[in-house]
């Protein structure tokens, strides 16, 4: 059925009246000269639909279109289109006319975008045939009312962005860095961004190129959050540089940012571009002078957990990481010298990490540095200070997760797969596998469950300092994992290691439950360093390679240790202190498996004495070793063996 009409005579009372609404004039019937009051209607309802002239496609010749001019906002910002002719359209099909969220205008035969995974503004289309269009027949269909109505409580984007692909990598690029800045100026709900209130840039698919820009995408707004569009494939999103030198993929400045489902990095080798770079802020804007006399500060404490510290204008700061000097404060860089009790006024920097931030199904690439002067640079994650936050089924190629001199990894990490190198407090020079920390130590702390990591990981440089206080569980390490560290004093539950891991060349002062390495593990001696003063429950070393176990003030209960080269014994003890209880002990052609340090004879003043008791050892104590246990239940059998 027809559309109807009012009735006849309802339309002839209109004569010579005025609507009321817009100020249309009807023309009186009779009216002479009539032509003046229909100009004046024509004038009116041009003025009236004017903007419904905006962005309208029209016909210019055969096989082309025009656009009229139009502007329109995307975000905060304001669209303005200038108008075309003389447009191509293709022959023999529907073509699709709309304008990006950049005001581009594209033409294409596949059909109008994903409104959420590209936003545009759709005009209309052109079917073509014979080389020609007729919009008298239907041939242009006018689509910009697609963009004039959404649904009642539909999709809000007062907190959230999306990326718009581009046409190239590096448009893409362009268009993330865009999607970014938009999405700070954000008020979800009307209201500011905050812990509870965040801002989103949802990033679909593809190859997002930041060559272009130094620092790549800077992260420095709290509370906006990174997340891929499909983020049960991180693969398939990715956020890299093809210039590999300097800078980073990725700098986060802020204390809480979520990162969900994408890479950020690159394959090549020996790139001196890092992946993720967290680069902390300073608390409170300035450099603090604190008062050491006054016990504000001690020089000589080991500052590992936040502490609150108040100065004389009532502000106070949280203690994350401190770098200062002692007495004369002239370099506010130098390194806070713990090793002695030095009073004078210290100026110290109190740094904001990324300690409230989250990073779930990520992926951090790198390639391998295959030069000492790319260790230092082109790290898949790298801490400038600290690392902290959540982490969550990632993956970090070899040189993830690492800090400069000084620096400190404190995080929560659950079912991570590390490259060599990774989660390691490095020095300035990079070498010795897991780098040299040049003055003072380094920490690593926090809590680690299922870690699959490789060589040389969660330690430091061979010989330097790097304590160790983590919390570790489920995980396995190739070799060298978690060694060389200064002191290891967290806990370890149902761990496996390669060769010389769990303090190796340091002290295992910590605890180990249900875990097994080889060589000189559990704080075995390298290069004549190394003890264990912590405790063993149920562990395992059963290939200790030549690799001598020295005791001070340890616990070990129900382990297995074998000696496997070298005429050695496998316990030392370096004082009269440790507890040796249910274990098996494998001696490899000496004549004892438990020694003293001070290749002494019996009853010469320096024996140790040991608690030692319901031990298998295929040889027994040297008589330099005073067992204090009377009935002890020890067996001692050459044929013992494992």
């Amino acid at each position: 059925m027809t559309e109807r009409y009012p009735t006849d005579a309802e339309l002839n009372s209109l004569s010579g009246t005025t609507d009321t609404e817009q100020d249309v004039l009807f023309v009186a019937a009779g009216e002479s000269p009539y032509y003046t009051s229909f100009y004046k209607m024509l004038y009116r309802l041009l003025d009236v639909s004017r903007r419904a002239g905006d962005l309208r496609v029209y016909q210019d010749d055969d096989l082309t279109f025009g656009v009229r001019p139009g502007e329109y906002h995307n975000g905060d910002a304001t669209v303005s289109y200038a108008g075309s002719q003389a447009n191509a359209l293709t022959n023999n099909a529907d073509n699709y006319i709309y304008l990006t969220s950049d005001g581009t205008l594209t033409c294409n035969t596949t059909g109008f975008p994903t409104p959420s995974l590209a936003p545009h503004i759709p005009l209309a289309v052109i079917t073509t045939s014979a080389g020609a269009f007729n919009p008298i027949d239907g041939d242009l269909v006018d689509k910009r009312g697609l963009s004039l109505y959404g649904l009642v409580g539909g999709a809000e984007s007062d907190s959230k962005i999306i990326v718009e692909r581009g046409v190239t990598a590096a448009v893409s690029g362009d268009n993330l860095v865009a999607a970014y800045a938009a999405a700070v100026l954000l008020t979800p709900g009307g209201a500011a961004l905050s812990a509870t209130n965040r801002a989103c840039v949802l990033i679909p698919p593809g190859d997002y190129d930041l060559s272009t820009y130094a620092d790549g995408l800077e992260v420095d707004t709290e509370f906006v959050d990174l997340v891929g569009l499909v983020s049960a494939n991180p693969s398939a999103t990715r956020l890299y540089k093809q210039d590999l030198t300097t800078g980073a993929v990725v700098t986060q400045t802020t204390k809480d940012t979520r990162m969900i489902g994408f890479t950020i990095g690159h394959e090549a080798d020996d790139g001196g571009c890092h992946g993720l770079h967290i680069v902390p802020t300073l608390l409170g804007g300035s450099v603090l002078d604190l008062d050491v006399d006054g016990d504000v500060l001690d020089l000589q404490m080991d500052i590992y957990s936040p502490v609150s510290i108040s100065t004389d204008g009532g502000t106070t700061y949280e203690l994350y990481h401190v770098t200062g000097l002692v007495s004369p404060p002239t370099n506010n860089d130098s390194v806070l010298d713990r090793s002695t009790g030095v009073t004078a006024s210290v100026k110290c920097k109190f740094w904001q990490c990324n300690e409230n931030s989250q990073y779930i199904d990520m992926r951090f690439l790198h390639g391998n540095p295959t030069s000492t002067a790319q260790h230092q640079k082109g790290w898949a994650v790298c801490g400038a200070v600290d690392i902290r936050g959540d982490w969550k089924r990632c993956y970090g190629e070899a040189w993830a997760w690492r800090v400069v001199n000084q620096g400190w990894i404190v995080a929560a990490m659950e079912d991570i797969e590390a490259g060599q190198f990774s989660i390691t407090a490095d020095g300035s020079t990079g070498e010795d596998g897991g780098g040299v920390i040049e003055a003072n130590y380094s920490l690593i702390d926090g809590t680690y469950r299922r870690l699959q990591a490789g060589a040389w990981c969660m330690g430091s440089g061979s010989g330097y300092g790097c304590d160790v206080a983590a919390d570790i569980y489920d995980s396995s390490f190739g070799s060298k994992g978690v060694a060389f560290c200064k002191t290891f004093s967290g806990s370890l539950f149902r761990c496996d290691g390669g060769e010389n891991c769990f303090a190796a060349g340091g002290d295992f002062a910590g605890t180990a439950t249900d875990c097994s390495a080889t060589d000189s593990s559990f704080g075995g001696r390298v290069s004549g360093v190394g003890q264990c003063s912590g405790t063993l429950h149920r562990c395992a070393n059963t290939d200790m390679d030549g690799a001598v176990f020295y005791l001070a003030g340890a616990t070990l209960d129900r382990c297995t240790f074998k000696m496997t080269d070298g005429d050695l014994v496998v316990l030392t003890l370096l004082d009269g202190a440790s507890v040796i209880g249910g274990c098996t002990l494998i001696a490899n052609g000496a004549s004892a498996c438990i020694a003293d340090d001070n290749n002494g004879t019996e009853g010469d003043g320096n024996d140790w004495n040991a608690v030692v008791f319901g031990c298998m050892m295929n040889t027994g104590l040297s008589a330099n070793v005073n067992n204090t246990v009377t009935n002890h239940g020890n067996q001692v059998d050459a044929n013992i063996t494992i």
